[in-house]
């Protein structure tokens, strides 16, 4: 076993489970409204915030190109209205446009556990830092940015949320609870919820399902889904989740 940068150890491919995964998770347990309320930034930094917004660009200008590439096409993901901005209330459209595909439908428990561990996230790594210059939306500088500092500052920290967020989102595609995905239902959610082509949406599939061609398991999206925002290995199927850059 290889180790977190805390020295947490971290489970080979065919250890991973969806249990295994959350361990260690509990501080990001799903919480009532009052989780989703973002912190409000002062209209002018103080010379600190100034400096550790310096800070942060730096460690963004610093970052492995292809992590920038991907962040990037994450962000058109993401801005789901296209004004050029990612809001929280975008990645909350995503989540209830993904859970209306799935049989847990935008209005299920499933559909309101997943917003809410995006809430959180949005509270941690957008909301609460103080060099975020405006933790209301986000440009996709400011995006990259906040990935950036998210992967290269509190690697752990962002492991345990891709962990969680891809808990939440393997158990709503897999309809029938049989621990694996098809590629028909992966590539129709692809192009349906992440704005893909069907190639773009097979490009993804393709990535993560590396042992059959037709069923991908939950250690494979796992796995997958941590090389698309962490990995800055240029051969990496991982790069390709979201299709071609």
């Amino acid at each position: 076993m290889s180790e977190l940068p805390g020295g947490e150890p971290v489970e080979s491919p065919s250890e991973v489970t969806r249990p295994s995964v959350l361990r260690g998770t509990a501080g990001l347990t799903v919480g009532g409204p009052e989780a989703a309320a973002a912190s409000v930034s002062d209209p002018a930094p103080t010379p600190a915030e100034t400096a550790s917004q310096l800070t942060a660009s730096k460690i963004a200008a610093a970052q492995d190109l292809l992590l920038r590439r991907k962040q990037l096409r994450a962000f058109e993901v993401l801005d789901v209205d296209g004004d050029g901005l990612v809001t929280r209330a975008d990645t909350a459209s995503l989540a209830r446009k993904f859970a209306s595909l799935t049989e847990s439908g935008a209005d299920g428990p499933k559909a309101g556990e997943l917003i809410s561990s995006i809430d959180q996230m949005w509270d941690a790594l957008v909301a609460k830092p103080r060099w975020v210059p405006d933790n209301g939306c986000l440009s996709p500088e400011n995006f990259v940015t906040v990935m950036a500092n998210s992967v290269a500052v509190t690697p752990d920290k962002t492991l345990q949320y891709i962990g969680v967020l891809t808990n939440l989102t393997f158990a709503m595609a897999d309809a029938d609870g049989d621990g694996v995905l098809q590629r028909e239902e992966s590539v129709r959610l692809g192009m349906a919820v992440f704005k893909e082509t069907r190639e773009e949406a097979e490009t993804g599939w393709n990535a993560l399902s590396t042992a059959d061609p037709d069923r991908a398991t939950y250690a494979e999206l796992l796995l997958a889904i941590t090389d698309f925002v962490t990995g800055v290995n240029p051969e990496s199927p991982g790069n390709l989740v979201l299709g071609r850059l």
